[in-house]
């Protein structure tokens, strides 16, 4: 014979419980302080686990977690061990932290608020640094670029590091065109332009590079490929943690 009955909203409820007992524990690696672009000194380990009702933790072995700095660049896709626990190096990217968090990515959505509650962010501080870069930017035409120069001045100095002309470390590089596209449309010719800016880091003193790292950005602009390079320049973006890697070929 058959006892009772189950119903699907029976089987999402017991779905929710047991996410909602799913946790991520911190074991060790929480709160280090490290130059910007290195590796924290010891790694991150976290234990994930599943408590039953009598409140016991229960390691999950080969559960898949996705890690991540905050501000919104992966860092990996790994799986614990039989232990259920997890070790990551991680380098440090200014301005952000660290986040371990299950990789659900194939459940459905209705289940998202329940998932976003399952983290850990570990916590890191960046350390200030006497280093010091003078910085060159040209646009695709030749010209010395301000707006450029301004945003990779922000970049140095969110690592710790500082602006200064006078410093034997330089920071140079040039905009160029990387691909572009042109689309009829009924409002006009659409310009989608990508622009790369390959930045190189170089030792003066000795005439030797040091490191190279690039940037990309897109714009899109009706009637006016100019305008559309000039849009994609205005959103080059680097991704912080290697930035902060580039410079730290300066050590």
């Amino acid at each position: 014979s058959i006892k009772g009955g189950i119903t699907p909203a029976t089987i999402q409820a017991d779905i929710r419980k047991i996410f909602s007992s799913v946790h991520i524990e911190i074991l060790e690696g929480n709160n280090q302080t490290a130059p910007a672009g290195t590796q924290l000194p010891e790694p991150i380990r976290v234990l994930v686990y599943l408590t039953d009702r009598e409140g016991i933790k229960c390691a999950l072995r080969q559960f898949p977690v996705t890690v991540g700095y905050t501000g919104g660049e992966k860092i990996g896709d790994f799986k614990t061990n039989d232990a259920g626990e997890l070790s990551v190096r991680i380098t440090v990217s200014p301005g952000n932290n660290v986040v371990f968090r299950p990789d659900f990515h194939s459940f459905q959505n209705r289940y998202g608020d329940y998932l976003q509650k399952i983290e850990a962010v570990v916590n890191y501080t960046t350390q200030s640094t006497d280093k010091s870069f003078g910085i060159r930017i040209t646009d695709a035409s030749g010209n010395v670029d301000p707006s450029l120069i301004e945003m990779i001045s922000g970049l140095v100095n969110n690592t710790g590091a500082h602006v200064d002309s006078s410093s034997p470390f330089k920071i140079s590089g040039t905009v160029a065109v990387s691909d572009e596209r042109s689309i009829n449309s009924p409002a006009g010719k659409q310009f989608l332009i990508e622009v790369k800016l390959l930045l190189s880091l170089t030792d003066t003193r000795k005439n030797v590079q040091l490191a190279t790292i690039y940037g990309k950005g897109k714009g899109l602009a009706v009637g006016s490929r100019e305008k559309a390079i000039d849009k994609a320049m205005e959103n080059i973006s680097f991704s912080k943690s290697k930035f902060a890697a580039f410079l730290q070929a300066a050590n």
